[in-house]
């Protein structure tokens, strides 16, 4: 009644009445009454949901709060990223424990309205905020509560908070305001999974920006040939081609598609409780394919991007004089030729790579022994797999 007001409710005159040449009156009664309730409950339930979807009960349409949690959690208009990234990756590289909250809320808001999405004003709902545990730990420790064991998930959470050991990156997260009603359908549980497919995608986001910012700079280096920076190249090169087809996947094969089926369900679903069940199944879709309900395969994937992170630093740091190649626009040509002569940096590489090469055989294998159940993961494996070393 708070939310749709007074509902006209079917009256037992309404209702047709029972034969009663069945000789049983009091089941009969018993029926009218069973009818009447379910009448009562079908039309209430519906009149809820009208209020709720179209916004008569307070907070606007509910698919216009659900496409902004798409736009910002899922990326769908992720170019306010990009724009939030150019300007709170210094701060949010820092130790958690260092990183002022306040500056990167801001920075988020000043983001988004420099964003395709500025004229949504539901967007001013969404905040930041700092994880205690990194993505893994968190899954594990979901895991551990609700009792869920898998195949590959028998390792246990540690008890350890990861929040004075990690960056703010990798703790960073988003938060979304809904409030009453739409708090109902978007609950604690609901945006707890949202939150965790951003930190999944927003990482992978992240090492992208990191491997074309090596890449850039290494095409500076084109004039020089061979040695050391020949292997580099090349490394980056098969860096790149794995997570721009791991984010390819995210985007185009488990987040669109099954968008594209939830707002069917959301068109046909007539009642609340219809419509909360059918968005925890496309959360819990999404988390499947995107690997989150697989800690051996996820531990395996965080792998291959913690190599991928820790090429991108030597690299920038060893071609560029500034920290993290700021000094990129200075490259000293005499410096580079000496780069590419150094055996030291040379042995380096070649390690990298034997570590990325083994680690992405691992992970294609595992995915390899999920494809038989789930075949939405074969798409992946022969992507990842399209590099002939990866065969191997």
């Amino acid at each position: 009644r708070r939310a749709v007001g007074a509902i006209d409710m079917p009256s037992a005159g309404t209702m047709p009445s029972s034969s009663a040449s069945d000789g049983a009156p009091a089941d009969a009664e018993e029926r009218r009454c069973r009818a009447l309730v379910s009448a009562s409950f079908s039309r209430a339930a519906e009149a809820l949901l009208s209020a709720v979807k179209t916004g008569a009960a307070g907070g606007g349409p509910l698919l216009n709060h659900l496409r902004a949690i798409r736009s910002t959690f899922l990326l769908a208009q992720g170019d306010f990223l990009v724009h939030f990234l150019d300007q709170a990756t210094e701060e949010l590289s820092q130790p958690a424990s260092k990183v002022v909250l306040s500056r990167v809320q801001s920075l988020l808001e000043m983001s988004i309205k420099s964003s395709s999405c500025a004229s949504d004003v539901l967007l001013d709902n969404v905040s930041c905020d700092l994880e205690r545990h990194g993505i893994v730990t968190t899954l594990l420790r979901i895991y551990d509560t609700s009792g869920d064991r898998t195949s590959d998930g028998a390792a246990t959470a540690s008890d350890t908070d990861e929040f004075a050991t990690s960056t703010g990156l990798e703790l960073f997260t988003l938060s979304y305001d809904a409030g009453w009603p739409h708090s109902v359908l978007l609950s604690r549980r609901a945006l707890t999974k949202y939150q965790l497919l951003f930190r999944h995608l927003f990482t992978c986001k992240f090492l992208e920006r990191r491997l074309c910012a090596t890449w850039r700079l290494q095409q500076r280096t084109r004039s020089i040939q061979g040695g050391s920076l020949g292997v580099n190249c090349s490394l980056c090169a098969k860096m790149l081609f794995f997570i721009q087809n791991y984010i390819y996947y995210l985007t185009f094969e488990v987040f669109e598609p099954n968008w594209v089926r939830f707002e069917k369900d959301f068109a046909e679903s007539r009642t609340l409780d219809a419509l909360i069940e059918k968005h925890e199944a496309f959360l819990d879709t999404c988390m499947k394919e995107c690997l989150l309900f697989k800690p051996g395969i996820l531990r395996r994937l965080e792998a291959a991007k913690a190599t991928c992170l820790r090429f991108c630093a030597g690299t920038l740091r060893r071609l560029a004089p500034g920290p993290d190649g700021a000094g990129e626009e200075q490259l000293d040509h005499s410096h580079i030729e000496a780069v590419a002569q150094d055996a030291l940096f040379y042995t380096a590489n070649e390690e990298l790579a034997k570590t990325f090469q083994e680690q992405l055989q691992s992970l294609v294998g595992a995915l390899k022994s999920s494809t038989l159940l789930e075949t939405n993961l074969s798409h992946l494996v022969h992507r990842l797999a399209a590099d002939p070393e990866v065969l191997l």
